[in-house]
């Protein structure tokens, strides 16, 4: 996955800080992927492509245990 490819999904996923806090990492780490500072690894695109296709899977909607906030 390139840097801009991440950034487009993560775009569709909604903003950088909602991504931040669903993949548990601060906002900066998604600004740096995006812009090139860090590259892309296995692990970063893995969780990514899985949390876009939870919510996909569930008509546009976040599963209720993803949902931030919900212990």
């Amino acid at each position: 996955m390139t840097n801009q490819e991440y950034k487009d999904l993560r775009k569709v996923m909604g903003t950088q800080k909602l991504v931040a806090e669903l993949l548990g990492v601060r906002i900066e780490t998604v600004s740096n992927r995006e812009r090139g500072v860090y590259n892309i690894t296995s692990e970063a695109k893995l969780a990514m492509v899985h949390i876009h296709s939870l919510k996909t899977s569930s008509k546009l909607k976040w599963p209720r245990w993803l949902r931030l906030g919900s212990g």
